[in-house]
C-alpha cells in the first residue's frame, strides 16, 4: 500500500501542468504585437489532383513544381511536375534504409537548383540536382551528409546548416557546415526550469525554422507559444516578437514505458505556428491557435505575413484549413494542399 502511495505521488509530480512566462524563458525583451493589420480573405483554387500521398513541402524551380511526400506508404519521396502543363515528369528518392534512400523527411528546400532533404530518422541530408530529360530525374549523383540529431533545418548558401530541436542542447539554434563535423550552439534561453527535464523543455519550446533566400536572416516560429524570433546570420543578433494572444506552452511532463521523457499535450495545450515559407521580402506563416482537442489542431486558416524587420504587414484568412505552404518563383501565388479533396491548391496574392 505504501508503494502505491509513493507511485501515485510520483505520477502526480511528473504530470503537473507546466506553465512559465515567455519573458522568463525566451527573452525578457519581447516586442508585443498589439496592433494588427486588417484581415484579408484568401481564396484557394485547384491546381491539380495529387494521387501519390500527402505532401510535406512544395518546392519550385523556374519550370517545375516538386512535391516532397510525408506519407509513409508512398514508394518515392519526391514527385516532379511541369508547372505549365501539370504533367508528372519524374519521381525520385526511394523510401527505405539504403544509402540513397530516405525514411523520415522533416525539412526540404532548393538551393541553386539542387534539392536537399533532411532525414530526421537517419540523421542525414541528401543533396542532388534534377534534370527533366532523365527518367529517374537525378541529374547528378546523390550526396549524403551525416549531421547531429535535429528536428528542423535550413540549408543556407549550399553548405551552412541552421537547425533547431537538438534535445541535448540548452540553446535554441545549432549552426554547422555540412562538409565538417563541428557545430556551435547559439540563442540562449533566459531560464530553464530545474524541475523540467531538458528534452521535455526543448520539445515544449520547439519551433519551425525558415531562412531568407539570400541567407542573411533566419526565423524561428514556435509551435506551442505565439512567439517568432528573427536572427541575423552575420552577428547572430535577434529580435523576439509575440502575438496578441500571448499564450505559453501548456503541457504535462511524462515518461514512456521505455523511459523516454516527452511533452504530453493536455486540454489546454495550444498550437501556434504550423508551417510557412520565406521570400527575400516576407515571411508567410500558417497560424492555428487551436487547442489539442480541436479538429483544427494541426491546421490553420490564417497566414501571418511579416517582413524581415519583424513588422506584421498582413493577415490572410483562408477559405479552408491548410498545413503547408509553398510560393511561386515570381512570389505571386501561394500554394498548399487540400487534404479533403486531394488537390494541390493555389491563391493569388
Amino acid at each position: 500500500m505504501k508503494n502505491l502511495f509513493y507511485l501515485l505521488i510520483f505520477y502526480f509530480i511528473l504530470n503537473i501542468s507546466c506553465l512559465r512566462k515567455t519573458e522568463e524563458i525566451i527573452n525578457s525583451k519581447i516586442i508585443r504585437i498589439n496592433d494588427l493589420p486588417e484581415t484579408e480573405n484568401l481564396v484557394f483554387k485547384n491546381f491539380f489532383p495529387y494521387q501519390f500521398g500527402v505532401p510535406l513541402k512544395i518546392l519550385f524551380t523556374d519550370t517545375n513544381i516538386i512535391l516532397v511526400n510525408r506519407n509513409k506508404n508512398s514508394k518515392k519521396i519526391c514527385y516532379n511536375y511541369n508547372i505549365t502543363d501539370k504533367e508528372l515528369i519524374s519521381c525520385f528518392i526511394d523510401r527505405g534504409k539504403g544509402p540513397n534512400e530516405a525514411l523520415g523527411i522533416f525539412s526540404a528546400g532548393i538551393n541553386n537548383n539542387k534539392i536537399w532533404l533532411h532525414d530526421v530518422t537517419k540523421k542525414n541530408i541528401l543533396v542532388f540536382s534534377i534534370e527533366n530529360d532523365k527518367a529517374e530525374g537525378l541529374g547528378t549523383k546523390i550526396e549524403r551528409f551525416n549531421i547531429v540529431d535535429l528536428f528542423h533545418i535550413e540549408l543556407v548558401n549550399d553548405s551552412i546548416l541552421w537547425g533547431v530541436g537538438n534535445l541535448n542542447s540548452e540553446n535554441k539554434v545549432t549552426i554547422g557546415n555540412i562538409h565538417k563535423t563541428d557545430y556551435k550552439e547559439i540563442g540562449n534561453f533566459n531560464y530553464i526550469p530545474q524541475d523540467v527535464p531538458l528534452e521535455i523543455f526543448k520539445e515544449a519550446y520547439s519551433s519551425n525554422i525558415f531562412s531568407k533566400p539570400d541567407g542573411t536572416k533566419i526565423a524561428l516560429a514556435y509551435r506551442f507559444t505565439d512567439i517568432i524570433e528573427i536572427f541575423d546570420t552575420k552577428d547572430n543578433q535577434h529580435i523576439t516578437l509575440q502575438l496578441k494572444e500571448k499564450f505559453e506552452p501548456n503541457y504535462n511532463k511524462a515518461e514512456a514505458i521505455d523511459g523516454h521523457l516527452f511533452m504530453e499535450k493536455n486540454m489546454k495545450t495550444k498550437k501556434a505556428f504550423i508551417d510557412g515559407v520565406a521570400t527575400d521580402a516576407y515571411l508567410y506563416l500558417i497560424y492555428s491557435g487551436a487547442h489539442q482537442n480541436e479538429n483544427s489542431w494541426s491546421n490553420g486558416n490564417q497566414i501571418y505575413v511579416f517582413d524581415w524587420e519583424g513588422d506584421l504587414k498582413k493577415i490572410y484568412e483562408t477559405d479552408r484549413y491548410i498545413n503547408i505552404l509553398g510560393i511561386s518563383i515570381n512570389c505571386k501565388q501561394l500554394f498548399s494542399y487540400d487534404e479533403e479533396t486531394g488537390n494541390v491548391i493555389y491563391a493569388d496574392i
